[in-house]
């Protein structure tokens, strides 16, 4: 029985670790630039009962790290904008116009459109 528990255990630690996106936790110098500027502009910016601040904190809470990850799907082209929308708000409890949302899919379209060097 021992075995059996530590081999689900092995099993679900790979399907949890398969599931966040590739790209969440590796430096990407335009990815952080995309996060210094939501910071920047979202920090304050009302997202449900929590700020956009609060989120992008890596060690604020499970929020925060599913929001991290979701957003770098979001950022990588993974997601769509209006598939990111979705899951934010289901997650967090959140309204589509809460104006943490309708900012950092601001900052992602300026992003998403500048030229890249």
């Amino acid at each position: 029985m021992r075995e059996f528990r530590n081999g689900l255990a092995a099993v679900c630690g790979g399907v949890f670790l398969a599931a966040c996106a590739p790209d969440a936790w590796k430096s990407s110098d335009p990815y952080n630039n995309f996060l210094n500027q939501v910071s920047a502009e979202c920090y304050y910016d009302a997202l449900s009962s929590t700020t956009v601040g609060e989120l992008l904190q890596p060690s604020g809470s499970d929020n925060a790290s599913f929001f991290l990850d979701l957003t770098s799907r979001l950022y990588f082209g993974k997601i769509t904008p209006q598939d990111w929308t979705l899951q934010v708000t289901g997650q967090l409890q959140a309204n589509a116009t809460d104006r943490g949302i309708k900012c950092l899919l601001n900052v992602y379209e300026k992003t998403k459109n500048a030229p890249r060097q």
